[in-house]
């Protein structure tokens, strides 16, 4: 028994490695676009997360389980990821079947990455606020996502369903908020372009105070 429980310890660690690495070798190319490429979406005033602001979102990304993306921005180190933004991170299974999903490598990592960060930091009490419908820009240049389904249990965005909310409580100093998805979003989804007649979302809704 304690050796099949053993073998199957190695077998799960030897997948996420290859999930990684994998991931590490399809995204190499993209760190260039990261580290030259000067991105207009980032909203007016945004202020870079700093050394230690972002170590403790890898940390709370890890604590949470969510390897391959602590990773990858780990990785990457996206300048673009500032405060006052929402990360929608997809879980280790999402990113690993998207690798095998040519709809997704259709697009470069670079816009994918910048697809899944939010120009609002919006935790998920706030969220829960926005009618379904409403269009949440994010820092991908024309690209945002829309609420598509409400509810504590059944919340999504673009159809892909917050699973774990609040991913990263140590960062609410600097209002980034962190929410589990569980998959990756389709860059190329109708529901990514700014509708015709939105709501769409221009600042964080306030969220209900306690009666005294």
């Amino acid at each position: 028994m304690a050796y099949q429980q053993e073998s199957t310890l190695l077998i799960k660690a030897f997948l996420l490695y290859m999930v990684v690495i994998g991931t590490f070798q399809l995204l190499f190319s993209s760190r260039i676009l990261f580290d030259n490429r000067r991105y207009s979406s980032i909203h007016v005033g945004a202020q870079e997360l700093s050394n230690d602001d972002f170590n403790v979102l890898l940390t709370d990304l890890r604590d949470n389980k969510f390897y391959t993306g602590s990773s990858i921005l780990g990785f990457l180190r996206p300048t673009f990821l500032t405060r006052e933004s929402t990360l929608l991170m997809p879980t280790d299974l999402a990113i690993s079947m998207a690798l095998n999903d040519s709809n997704h490598l259709n697009t470069g990592y670079a816009s994918i990455v910048q697809f899944h960060i939010l120009s609002r930091g919006l935790n998920f009490e706030q969220l829960e606020l926005l009618p379904v419908g409403t269009w949440i820009p994010s820092m991908a240049p024309g690209k945002g996502v829309q609420v598509t389904s409400i509810g504590t249990s059944n919340y999504s965005l673009n159809h892909a369903k917050i699973i774990q909310p609040d991913l990263c409580p140590n960062l609410s100093n600097v209002e980034v908020t962190c929410q589990g998805i569980d998959r990756l979003l389709d860059f190329s989804s109708i529901l990514s372009n700014v509708p015709r007649n939105p709501p769409v979302l221009a600042v964080p809704p306030s969220t209900p105070s306690a009666a005294p």
